[in-house]
């Protein structure tokens, strides 16, 4: 009897224990399967939020890429004032400015005056329609189609390399000095040269130079009387301003560099091509 009972005990403690069980299984299970899907959608949901967001910021930055091209802004990468001299051409330099973006850009003829002449670009200005036309800084931004104006000099200096005629001057003692002073007189003129005579007067504040193209050779003679000894036409520079560059301490056979202005009228006067000089530099 005793055994009876305890063997109904056992059986009963087995089918509670497996009651138990698969109420633990249902519930962890009912759990999984709504957690699972509630989790899978969170991760969803988040995932979204973070493509929308990377998308908005996509776009966000499209558009400010668009905003500034759309724009028209260009930045300066120099001052007005680094491109005046004698660096750069015209036309390199319209060049220069349509590569940056720029899209009118006009050019201003200008007489060569003594304190500019050696310089092409002489100066830039910008209009941009707001504030009217002027220089600009480094770093400022216009729009492209703002107005570039360039100032040049239409008389650019002679030299015996961009001119013919000034060479074979220079180099013919017997060519016509008058024709050559009259079709060029007023322009400016750079050659290199030596000293054939140096003459002072009125105790030493008056000089008369003259100047044959080329290096002295250290050989020929020197002096005003030797002027129909060399190969070269001799040309006459003074300074009739008085306030001009001129190294007045330079001696026969020193070679220069002379600058200065044809005056066909004082060849007439000195019997040979005379130039009022600008600058006299020893070399």
């Amino acid at each position: 009897m005793d055994a009876n009972r305890s063997e109904l005990e056992s059986e009963r403690l087995v089918i509670v224990k497996r009651r138990c069980i698969k109420i633990a299984l249902a519930l962890l299970l009912s759990c999984g399967l709504f957690c699972l899907p509630g989790c899978e959608s969170g991760s969803e949901s988040l995932r979204g939020a973070m493509e929308e967001k990377e998308s908005a910021e996509n776009i966000g930055a499209g558009g400010s890429e668009a905003d500034e091209e759309s724009s028209g802004e260009i930045m300066m990468p120099e001052d007005a004032s680094s491109y005046v001299g004698s660096e750069w051409t015209v036309k390199a330099l319209c060049d220069y400015f349509e590569g940056l973006g720029f899209t009118d850009i006009s050019t201003v003829p200008c007489g060569p005056d003594d304190e500019n002449y050696g310089m092409l670009i002489q100066e830039l200005s910008i209009d941009d329609g707001l504030f009217g036309s002027g220089q600009w800084k480094a770093g400022e931004s216009f729009s492209r189609d703002a107005t570039i104006t360039i100032y040049y000099n239409e008389c650019p200096v002679l030299t015996t390399d961009n001119c013919s005629d000034f060479a074979d001057i220079l180099s013919d003692k017997d060519a016509d000095y008058m024709s050559f002073a009259e079709e060029y007189d007023g322009r400016y003129v750079e050659f290199e040269a030596y000293v054939l005579s140096h003459i002072t007067y009125d105790g030493g504040t008056s000089h008369i130079i003259d100047v044959v193209s080329g290096d002295y050779d250290g050989i020929d003679d020197l002096g005003i009387s030797e002027e129909e000894s060399v190969d070269g036409s001799v040309v006459r520079i003074g300074d009739r301003s008085w306030d001009n560059d001129i190294d007045e301490s330079v001696e026969e056979g020193q070679n220069v560099v002379v600058s200065g202005k044809i005056d066909a009228s004082w060849s007439g006067y000195n019997k040979q091509l005379y130039i009022e000089c600008l600058s006299l530099k020893k070399r």
